[in-house]
């Protein structure tokens, strides 16, 4: 797991939890499963899976890239939360991002795992 952060316009900045991982076109399915929440959260292992077809639109919570069902450059990003901000550019900005990090890595713990599966 990784993190995608970004500002969409000044004073309006994300940070995504993500997993990236390739596109294969071969597959007919998906499915990913994050795992291993060590942090201040009791997250059950199979809480967050998500499972969708292939040419679908991946059923999370929180879609990163919604107008390419969440590929760009031929890997899937797939979230399961969302932290944002709008407002005046000096409170919201893309420095934001690094404390919404550092109160996830609390949160669920620096070691998150995802374990995808490709169906074929």
């Amino acid at each position: 797991m990784t993190y995608l952060r970004g500002c969409w316009a000044p004073g309006n900045c994300y940070l995504h939890p993500v997993a990236v991982f390739p596109v294969d076109k071969d597959a007919k399915k998906y499915s990913t499963r994050f795992y291993n929440f060590t942090g201040t959260v009791n997250y059950s292992d199979n809480q967050w899976i998500y499972t969708w077809n292939a040419g679908g639109v991946p059923p999370t919570t929180y879609s990163t890239y919604p107008e390419t069902k969440d590929i760009v450059g031929g890997s899937y990003y797939i979230s399961f939360g969302r932290t944002w901000c709008a407002g005046a550019e000096s409170g919201c900005n893309a420095g934001s991002a690094n404390e919404w990090e550092a109160n996830y890595r609390k949160f669920y713990g620096s070691r998150v795992m995802v374990e995808v599966t490709y169906y074929y």
